[in-house]
């Protein structure tokens, strides 16, 4: 339901998808997991050549904007890519 409100707000695109929200209004705090699909290609972030794979990835959790008065958390497993180049 409000996933959907998210992820218009938030902009997220192909190929990142919006896993989850977990809502805690006592807490008063918003928990927003990305991810993107296993076999996904990205461009190297050094010469931006595209289709590079992900070898790994790491945790990140980001503070964003509050929304409506809640804190707003993302989390996500950020791609470390192998590029030829």
């Amino acid at each position: 339901m409000y996933e959907d409100l998210f992820r218009k707000t938030l902009n997220i695109e192909d190929p990142w998808v919006l896993e989850s929200v977990d809502f805690d209004p006592d807490a008063k705090r918003i928990e927003l997991y990305l991810d993107f699909a296993p076999g996904t290609k990205f461009d190297c972030p050094i010469c931006n050549k595209p289709g590079c794979s992900a070898y790994d990835t790491q945790e990140k959790e980001w503070r964003h904007l509050d929304f409506f008065q809640h804190k707003a958390f993302l989390h996500c497993r950020v791609p470390r890519v192998s590029c030829d180049e």
